[in-house]
Formats: structure tokens, sequence, C-alpha cells
């Protein structure tokens, strides 16, 4: 779905690091130094090399892994260069989790899981990275990681951060799963749950996983959890589904800049936000725009900025699903969000109960010759509360699409072209109830011939009910959408 620069990286290799910068700076001259200096290593430090030389004691808290090259052998905070690396992330981990104290471990070359121990606990203030030395200078390089090969049952997950961890940051790797005779992939690539956590990634890939990321403690929970901030650069891929936000945890999309993070080829949800999770997803900036083509609004705002790019969401099932209840939910915002819909699903799938905020951001359909249609570009529907003890949730009254003096600047279901006659529908509001006012105003609406919506005065407020199709619908009853100052 997307194309990264950087070089493959299992699960296996994201945790088995090699200790860097031994006695001094992790730079050309400190390499250099230590690499030639290891037949005159003290012999009181206690790690074992692959090569037979005896590793000096880490001065500086920056550790490598090889897992080609490298060597767990001996004991204590010990550690070696390029050419005097750990051989595992676990280890390298376990070690950096006995000193308490921050540290960064680089991964120099891809780890295919073997030795490792899934799921790897990271602890409190760690940078964990996929590097190589050029010319003596230790630079970013994405290795990959491989979690669940050899195992079976599969383990649960690549990696997990429990409650009260904090200042961990994750960049340029990528972590993917593998089957094992089950046939199943671990249940998560990175799994955070519990209170007060907080991670922040970049540049890093999770994919064919249950879930890539899987952030907060199922069931409903009394108390706020932690935080996951993903940055520009990152995505989900290939898992069932990308982003699970769960049991009021958060998840920060707020600041990626002009590097978009994306969520693709998933194939139930893009992202999944549910059971009190939040999200913060906004276009601080302009990002890569979309390859479609698409006209300026009257706003004079440019496609580009109304939300083509900085939080992709292409080719899932549904793209992005928002099922909360306000009690237990502060409001996710998707400000600046590009959602493909794949052929026959939905783009956007808002719950009644859930309190969320959606602006400068376009839906587009894409069907196909096997589904020659698409679902909504947004669909509001009846959250039905199994994990509430039964019951439904019916209100709308925390969805907000656009506003008076707050117009929405969405483009809900946009063609993006070819030979197919899109059935699907800009916003479907199918609920049950009745009385009930969904608003969305200032929003460009469009059905696959490319008509609009009547946005004159006697047309503002649309209440038929059509089966979801055409530019806006409504579920029959006296429920109704609000699309004054459409377009």
């Amino acid at each position: 779905m997307r194309s990264f620069d950087r070089v493959s990286l299992g699960f296996g290799a994201l945790f088995s690091f090699c200790v860097a910068g031994c006695g001094g700076d992790s730079g050309a001259s400190g390499v250099a130094t230590e690499e030639a200096d290891l037949a005159s290593r003290a012999t009181g430090d206690i790690v074992v090399s692959a090569g037979g030389g005896i590793c000096p004691a880490v001065s500086n808290a920056v550790y490598f892994v090889d897992p080609v090259k490298g060597s767990d052998s001996g004991t204590g905070a010990a550690n070696g260069t390029s050419s005097c690396a750990f051989k595992t992330l676990t280890h390298a981990v376990n070690l950096v989790r006995a000193s308490a104290a921050p540290a960064k471990i680089v991964l120099l070359a891809d780890d295919p899981g073997l030795g490792e121990s899934f799921p790897i606990a990271l602890p409190s203030n760690l940078e964990l990275m996929g590097g190589r030395f050029q010319g003596g200078t230790l630079t970013p390089a994405g290795f990959t990681i491989t979690a669940g090969a050899s195992k079976d049952p599969v383990p649960l997950a690549a990696a997990f951060v429990a409650t009260n961890v904090t200042g961990i940051h994750i960049h340029d790797l990528v972590v993917q799963g593998a089957t094992g005779a089950s046939g199943s992939p671990p249940v998560a690539g990175l799994w955070t749950r519990g209170t007060g956590f907080d991670v922040t990634i970049d540049s890093v890939v999770f994919r064919r996983f249950v879930r890539a990321f899987y952030v907060g403690t199922p069931g409903f929970t009394s108390a706020p959890e932690g935080t996951l901030h993903i940055g520009g650069d990152s995505s989900a891929e290939e898992s069932d589904t990308g982003l699970e936000i769960v049991g009021r945890a958060n998840v920060d999309l707020a600041h990626l800049g002009a590097n978009a993070a994306a969520f693709g080829e998933n194939t139930s949800y893009g992202i999944y936000v549910h059971e009190g999770g939040t999200m913060d997803a906004r276009c601080p900036s302009p990002a890569t725009p979309s390859t479609s083509t698409l006209p300026t609004l009257t706003s004079g705002r440019t496609e580009t900025t109304l939300g083509m790019g900085c939080v992709w969401v292409v080719h899932n099932g549904v793209g992005v699903r928002v099922g909360n209840t306000p009690s237990l939910a502060a409001e996710s915002v998707l400000d600046g969000v590009f959602v493909r819909a794949s052929a026959g699903h939905d783009a956007v799938v808002l719950e009644g109960g859930s309190k969320v905020l959606v602006r400068n951001s376009v839906t587009e359909a894409e069907p196909d010759f096997v589904y020659p249609f698409s679902g909504s570009g947004v669909r509001v529907q009846t959250l039905i509360q199994k994990d509430l003890k039964g019951g439904f949730d019916d209100d709308i009254s925390g969805i907000d699409l656009g506003r008076f003096g707050d117009a929405g600047h969405n483009r809900f279901q946009y063609r993006i072209g070819g030979d197919f006659a899109n059935a699907g529908t800009g916003i479907c509001l199918a609920i049950g109830g009745s009385g009930q006012q969904l608003s969305a105003q200032g929003n460009v609406l469009t059905d696959g011939s490319g008509a609009t919506v009547d946005c004159s005065a006697t047309k503002s407020i649309v209440s038929v009910g059509d089966g979801c199709s055409g530019q806006t619908s409504i579920s029959p009853g006296t429920n109704r959408i609000d699309i004054l100052g459409c377009r």
C-alpha cells in the first residue's frame, strides 16, 4: 500500500540489539577506538563477543543487537560495539530493565525471531531503533523483526507496554507477525495497556498481526488509561485491524507534520475505536495529497488542505469505526483524515452514543467488478451495546459533522473515477428512534454520478428515507440531517 524507504524488519530483529558506545561516544571516533581495542580490553568486562573477545562495560547507555553476529554469553551490565553486540533483543531489553536507567538499543540487522521470547515487555525510558554504521556514523535504518515464525502457539504479541511505563520511543523499524502451525498470527504487534503508559512511535511499520496496534485494556474501565503517540511515516497494515483503541486509552495522531501515517490493507478495520477509547487525528499542516485530482471548494481551500492526507485510511474493510458512550469517552477528532473505502464497505461508521468531530476530511468510493458499488461515505448507525449488558444507543447528539459557525469542510463519497456507478451514500443516517437531527453543515455531498445535493433553503434539512443511496439518506422515521451550507 505504501512505499517505505528502509530495510524490512522482522519482529525478532527489532528485539535483538547490539550494545553501542561501550566506554565512549557512539560516533565515528568512539566506534573506531573500541573496535580496534578488543585485545586490550580489561579482564573485568564480562560479556564475551561472538569472536571470543571480551566486551567493555557500557558507559553511555547505548546498546547494540545483531542477531547474526552478536552474542548473549556472559552476564552483567556489559555490551559491545558492532563487532561486540548482543544477539537478541530479549537479552538487551532484560539487561536495560534491570539497570532501571534510560537507554538506547540499536538493531543492526534483520531479526527472524529465533531465540527471542515474545512478547517483549519494554521498560520505561527506552529508545529502540534500527540503525547501521555508514562511514563510522550511526544512521537510522529500518530492519525487520519477525514474531511467531518458530512458535506454536504463536506469542500473544511482539511487544508489550504495561501500566506506568513511560518515555518509550520506537523508530525506524518494521515489526511483522508470522503464523505458526495453527495458521494464526500473534494477537498484537504492539500492545499497550493499563493506566499511565506513554509511548511514541515514528517511521515504524507494524504488519501481519490480528491487531497491528492494540491500545488499552479490553472492557470498560473506570479510569483513563495511557497514550500512544503515532508519528509520521508510520503504518499499520496487512492485519485484521490496523489500530484498535479500547478501555479509555488514547491515540494521538495530532503531530504528524508533513509526513502521513497510514492504515491500510486490513481485513476488518483500518481504525476501530470503542469501549471508551479515544483518538485525536488531525493535520497540523497540509500533507501529501491523494493521487485523485479533486476540485477546489468554494471556500478557496484546496483538497490538499481539506484532509487529503496526513492520516490515510485506505483499502480496508471498514475504514474508521467509532462506537463509544459519552459517559466513558472524551471526544474523538478526525480532522484531515483521508479514507478510501474498499468496494462494498463504508468508509466511516459512527455509532449512537459516540462523541466525535469530523472536519476537513475526504471519503472516496472505490467500486470494482465484484462489488460495483460502495457503502456510505459516513454511516451513522445504532450502537448495539453488547458490552454494556445489552441494549441499544441511538443518541447522535455527540456526532458533529459540521455546525453553524464551524462548517465541516468535508467531502463525503467522492467518486474516484472508472466505469462504475457508485450506489453508496455521502451521509447515511440509519438509526432507530425518532426526532433526532444529525449536524452536518458546510460539506460537499455527491453521489456516484457526480450529482450534488440540492442545498437550497428548502432542502437544507433532509428527512427522506431512500434506503441509503444518493447523496444523503435517512432511515424511515422523523430523524433528519442538517446539511445547511452544503454544495
